[in-house]
């Protein structure tokens, strides 16, 4: 009996193992290659099959499969790097505008190599040699581990610039409001809403002191209002 095993390109169902027995036995051999093999490994599924005659022509067609999926998950790290590459690019774009206390990463740099090292390993050992998959299986985690946190960092900066935005009119709000009740030439609250507005314009901007820095001003001017209503009172 002869047992072929596909690995597929990565995806959310790459851990799940399909078994298919006597594929040559059936009425139709290559139509299960193409109508139920070919799906699943396009789903990520690795596909377990048994064979008694080791001259199907579907065995065959199994083999040119692998060979299909080897180049196709190289595809997909190239097209992952390129990808990580980008989003890294992204970022140290947007760290310039917003501050970020996490590691600047250049993962992308350091694995550009990385599939023409496998394919060279491959020409060596086999595509379907158990060191060539082993490599390749941690290379797509390792790879797709790193874009989901690049991709993160991102939408954080991203994230963070809207909410200064945010913050920016939350503090002319604030200054409109001590305006109103006679506290523009208040020290104490003047020194606040310069503090909050130098955080925020400076580049790049600290976001979370900027947050505090807003909120310090606007208890300052209630501290003020409540103040100034407290001695209007007493002067009753």
């Amino acid at each position: 009996m002869t047992i072929a095993a596909i690995n597929a390109p990565i995806s959310g169902l790459a851990n799940n193992r399909v078994p298919i027995d006597g594929v040559d036995l059936a009425a139709h051999p290559t139509e299960i290659v193409e109508e139920v093999v070919r799906p699943l490994l396009r789903r990520g599924c690795r596909i377990v099959l048994g064979y008694r005659d080791e001259a199907s022509p579907s065995l065959t067609m199994i083999h040119s499969l692998q060979m299909v999926s080897f180049e196709h998950r190289l595809e997909w790290l190239t097209l992952a790097l390129n990808e990580l590459e980008t989003t890294e690019k992204d970022i140290m774009l947007l760290r310039v505008d917003m501050s970020d206390h996490e590691p600047i990463a250049a993962d992308a740099a350091f694995l550009w190599a990385l599939p023409a090292t496998l394919r060279t390993i491959a020409e060596k050992e086999g595509e379907v040699a158990d060191q060539t998959l082993r490599l390749l299986n941690k290379s797509e985690r390792e790879i797709a581990g790193l874009l989901r946190k690049a991709k993160r960092s991102r939408a954080r900066l991203e994230q963070w610039r809207v909410e200064r935005t945010d913050f920016r009119g939350m503090l002319e709000a604030y200054q409109d409001m001590a305006n109103r009740n006679g506290l523009a030439e208040d020290v104490r609250c003047s020194e606040y809403y310069r503090t909050a507005h130098d955080l925020l314009w400076h580049s790049p901007t600290d976001l979370p002191a900027a947050i505090t820095a807003v909120g310090e001003y606007r208890d300052a001017i209630r501290q003020a209002v409540d103040a100034g209503r407290s001695s209007a009172d007493e002067q009753r």
